[in-house]
């Protein structure tokens, strides 16, 4: 169905979907950004197969990170987040991976108006179904559409000023999305996945006089374990990281800013069947989070600029810099009652 519900340019986007919901606004016509139930738009978890997303949006937010060809399934909750979550003021967006065809090899993309999309997926071996693997690349060259189109009003409509608009703009980005599981046997489920996307943004009537460049990198490593009919339970490791860089293009201040934020996480989530109404669910989570707020360095030696780092920090929230901020959580049993209906 995210297929179907088009975002700007014609592109598909997943995210654009759940802004349809009840409660849910874009902010701003033709965005991703999602604003529940009043809240703003950072107070919203994205995990891609368990990783946390920090910045979920290419192209200053007019498209999502999410290629829907590479996506199975979406949870959305704006109420009631579960508590393995561990928490968000607004909403949770819990995305899964396409695991890949067993049975064959198959092939798609497809050619747009501002990305083009290419996935492949089907069994690792011929002999077995139990490896299985998915890859799927997207390129936008939007950049290159926008200076067309400006070189179109210089010489079919002689605007003069067209020229001036057409000088080194670059907008383009970058997703991949790879997966690959091993079901050794009927207990045991094996999955490890990547991500990585990267945004080059120049736009002469935007950010005249700096560029900006940003992305994202998560892998997943997951072990689904069926212990008996009615205990089952998955070990995650998570590794996520995501950074920017800000570069000035004038020649007095010819310097690049760049900042990062990584995090790995180690977790264990259980359910247990105690009968047919009641579902008893628990675990435990390990979350550890490095922080750089900012390092200026000088873009060409001949440049003015010296490198400069921010000193470390320690708010009482956590710990800044080169350090590190560990944090555990334990979260209790909750018992879900199920009533069960007949039809008469």
């Amino acid at each position: 169905m995210a297929k179907d519900v088009v975002n700007f340019a014609g592109e598909p986007d997943p995210i654009k979907l759940l802004q349809f919901l009840p409660g849910v606004q874009s902010g701003n016509e033709g965005t991703i950004n999602l604003s529940v139930r009043g809240g703003s738009f950072d107070q919203n978890l994205y995990l891609l197969d368990e990783a946390p997303v920090y910045n979920p949006s290419h192209a200053l937010s007019f498209f999502s990170v999410f290629n829907v060809d590479a996506l199975q399934n979406i949870s959305f909750y704006k109420s009631a987040i579960p508590v393995r979550y561990g928490g968000r003021l607004s909403s949770v967006v819990d995305l899964t991976m396409e695991e890949g065809n067993r049975k064959k090899q198959t092939v798609a993309g497809s050619v747009g108006t501002i990305a083009s999309k290419l996935s492949i997926e089907g069994p690792l071996s011929s002999k077995s179904d139990k490896w299985s693997y998915m890859a799927s690349g997207r390129y936008s060259y939007a950049g290159q559409i926008v200076n067309g189109i400006y070189l179109l009003g210089q010489y079919v409509l002689g605007d003069p000023t067209a020229n001036i608009s057409t000088i080194d703009n670059k907008i383009d980005f970058f997703d991949f999305n790879g997966k690959i599981n091993f079901r050794m046997n009927d207990k045991n489920h094996f999955y490890l996945s990547t991500y990585m996307g990267r945004d080059n943004f120049y736009f002469n009537h935007i950010t005249n006089g700096y560029a900006l460049s940003w992305g994202n990198q998560t892998m997943s490593f997951r072990w689904n374990k069926v212990h008996n009919h009615k205990l089952f339970s998955n070990t995650t490791a998570v590794y996520s990281r995501y950074g920017y860089k800000y570069n000035i293009l004038n020649n007095t201040q010819y310097f690049a800013w760049e900042a990062s934020l990584s995090s790995v996480n180690l977790k264990q989530d259980y359910d247990f069947y105690l009968n047919n109404k009641n579902h008893l669910t628990f675990g435990w989570a390990l979350d550890v989070y490095a922080i750089n707020p900012g390092s200026l360095r000088p873009r060409a030696e001949n440049a003015p600029t010296t490198v400069y780092n921010l000193n470390k920090q320690e708010p009482v929230m956590g710990q800044f810099a080169n350090t590190w901020q560990v944090s555990i959580g334990l979260w209790c049993a909750v018992c879900k009652l199920r009533v069960c209906q007949k039809n008469h």
